[in-house]
């Protein structure tokens, strides 16, 4: 008589692995849509749930791969379609649905790599919802990238303007040359290792932004719910605000440089000509190591300042503290009368404030 506790267990191996491969089962499905880029110059790119990357193609030539793996659902509804379209000397290259309305069991991973001559356009945008973006390299001379959903990896931009718009993911970037540059972004953080340019704009929301090195005249930037750090900074003008978050400029040499927060820690050293520094709460940790600045205006509501200055720096001070002021700040009045500046003021409500030399 045959063992029924060896047959049931070989019948439930038998199911298990039926159902295992069945579970694996999947479909793959390729679109090719091809173009001269010697017609065109501008590409658009509008695609959504997929990934997306682009490599070095042939002279002037775009040839777009979309691969998707269908691992559940139905085909028809579930797959998407590659559309290349022509609306002058625009090229609209776009993923549509299939159906007017999705199929809730569909599954399917996508990827499309998009092969193209980029020395053959003056202007890229690209629109990417639910998906990453990745590419080695960015040359078009005027770019335009809007993120949403999904993270963005770049090794090298350069272009004479770039745009970034990111939303729910983060961007990660390595070298960025542009002299007109502009970044929004929100609930997701961004890092660049290097960045040149003339101006340098932004405003960011619910992240950090790290910047490494920066060679940049103008440097605006509004930051709201997240940490804001430069480690080292070469230009003329710095202006950095922020609320709920720290400021952390590590070493800069602008000439005039404004901080504010409402709440989070201040910190800057460089060397500068007029520095101001406003926070409602947080501390204020600042490193002058100029001894000609202009001046120096600090306040701080609910924080303490800390200031560091050159020896022989100063002429003319207002600090709520002045027991804390180390007379070997001070410039001769022979000095002071040479050359104007060495104007320090700080202030503060519920704050206090210490200067001392370098």
């Amino acid at each position: 008589m045959k063992n029924p506790i060896k047959q049931c267990t070989s019948l439930v191996i038998l199911f298990v692995g039926s159902v295992a491969a069945l579970a694996n089962a999947s479909e793959q499905f390729e679109s090719v849509e091809s173009a001269n880029l010697a017609d065109y110059e501008k590409l658009v790119m509008n695609v959504s749930h997929s990934q997306l990357e682009i490599v070095d193609g042939n002279s002037n030539d775009l040839t777009a791969t979309l691969t998707q793996t269908l691992y559940s659902g139905d085909q028809q509804e579930c797959l998407m379609k590659l559309v290349t379209e022509r609306k002058g000397s625009t090229l609209e290259l776009r993923t549509e649905k299939s159906q007017i309305s999705w199929n809730n069991h569909c599954e399917v991973r996508r990827k499309l790599l998009v092969s193209m001559d980029q020395k053959a356009l003056q202007k890229l945008e690209v629109e990417l919802r639910h998906g990453n973006f990745e590419t080695l390299s960015l040359i078009v001379p005027e770019q335009s990238l809007r993120i949403a959903h999904g993270n963005i990896k770049v090794a090298d931009v350069s272009a004479s303007r770039w745009a970034i718009n990111l939303s729910h993911g983060n961007g990660d970037f390595g070298t960025i040359a542009s002299p007109q540059a502009d970044m929004n972004g929100a609930h997701g953080g961004v890092k660049i290792n290097s960045f040149s340019g003339e101006r340098l704009n932004g405003k960011w929301a619910h992240g950090s932004v790290k910047l490494t090195e920066l060679n940049v005249n103008k440097l605006k930037f509004e930051q709201a719910h997240g940490a804001f750090k430069v480690t080292k900074h070469h230009g003329d003008q710095l202006a950095i605000k922020n609320a709920h978050g720290p400021i952390n400029l590590q070493a800069s040499d602008a000439q005039s440089v404004e901080l504010k927060n409402s709440h989070g820690e201040i910190y800057y050293a460089g060397n500068s000509d007029s520095l101001r520094v406003n926070n409602s709460h947080g501390d204020v940790n600042l490193i002058q190591r100029n001894a000609d600045f202009k001046e120096i205006s600090g306040s701080a509501s609910h924080g303490d300042i800390h200031l560091k200055v050159p020896q022989a720096s100063v002429c003319n001070f207002q600090v709520p503290q002045v027991n804390r002021l180390k007379s070997s700040i001070m410039k001769s009045a022979k000095d002071c009368d040479i050359a104007a500046g060495g104007e320090l003021k700080l202030q503060g409500g519920h704050s206090d404030a210490t200067v001392t030399s370098l």
